[in-house]
C-alpha cells in the first residue's frame, strides 16, 4: 500500500508580506486607493519582481474571530492571484466582507486588481497624469 501523503499547506513566504508599520505607513502615504464594497486596497510600487501583502483589520470589521476570518479570505485571495508583480498592497477589510463567500472576495479582489492595472500606474505607484489638453 501507498501511504497519503498529508496535505500541503499553502503559505505566503515570509518576503511576501508587510509587517513593519514604515511598510505600512509607506504605503498608505505613497499608494493608490482602491475602494470597494468588501474591502480598500492600498496599492504602492515596491521595486521588486513580487507583490508583498499587509492586512489592516480594525474592530469595524467585528471581534477577533471575525477580524481573522476577513483577513483569512483576503490572504487566500492574494495568494491564488498573484498577477500584479511589484507593488505592496494593503487590503482593509469592511464589514460587509464577513456575509461572503470564497469566491465572491477572489472576484471582486481581481476586479480591484484590474482597476489598479487600467490606472496606468506608473512605477511609482502612483497614476500618470493625465495628457494636458
Amino acid at each position: 500500500m501507498s501511504r497519503r501523503e498529508p496535505a500541503r499547506r499553502a503559505r505566503l513566504r515570509p518576503a511576501e508580506r508587510l509587517r513593519r508599520g514604515a511598510e505600512f505607513r509607506r504605503a498608505f502615504r505613497q499608494g493608490i486607493r482602491l475602494d470597494g464594497p468588501l474591502f480598500v486596497l492600498v496599492a504602492a510600487a515596491n521595486g521588486r519582481s513580487y507583490s508583498r501583502l499587509g492586512l489592516a483589520a480594525s474592530r469595524k470589521v467585528g471581534g477577533s474571530v471575525a477580524r481573522n476570518r476577513a483577513k483569512r479570505l483576503l490572504r487566500e485571495s492574494f495568494r491564488k492571484q498573484k498577477v500584479l508583480p511589484g507593488f505592496d498592497l494593503v487590503l482593509v477589510p469592511k464589514p460587509e466582507i464577513l456575509s461572503r463567500t470564497q469566491g465572491e472576495v477572489e472576484r471582486e479582489y481581481r476586479e480591484r486588481l484590474q482597476r489598479l492595472a487600467a490606472r496606468g500606474t506608473a512605477r511609482s505607484g502612483r497614476p500618470r497624469p493625465s495628457p494636458a489638453h
